[in-house]
């Protein structure tokens, strides 16, 4: 049973130095302790700050930047204006790129234990 995720929660690059993700939520109506919950999209094209990759053309190592995309961790049932509430199991796909393998993001914390699905 996984949390609902909030402008609160903690989202890093799946890597040593991890940057983290700046979360920004599209909607306010649905608020858990006060921060408002992410639904689909909010992830899509969310900066990256503080990756410590660095960009190096001669070893294909790209420092993350932004959330490409993101796959899972959408709720079933719940949803705030027809999209559906993100969730702690989201993975995300970032710009950064170690040779041939994109990198991902991952929740780190949700940022609340009020709220989660069944």
């Amino acid at each position: 049973m996984p949390f609902v995720i909030t402008e609160n929660s903690t989202v890093n690059c799946d890597h040593p130095g991890a940057g983290t993700v700046e979360l920004t939520a599209g909607q306010s109506k649905l608020t858990v302790g006060g921060s408002k919950a992410l639904v689909e999209n909010d992830l899509n094209g969310a900066p990256i700050s503080g990756c410590a990759n660095t960009t190096n053309p001669n070893t294909g190592v790209v420092q993350c930047t932004t959330i490409l995309s993101t796959a899972g961790g959408v709720a079933g049932k719940l949803k705030v204006d027809g999209k559906a509430v993100l969730l702690e199991d989201i993975t995300c796909l970032t710009s950064g790129q170690i040779g041939p393998d994109k990198q991902r993001a991952l929740v780190q914390a949700a940022g609340q234990s009020k709220l989660k699905t069944v």
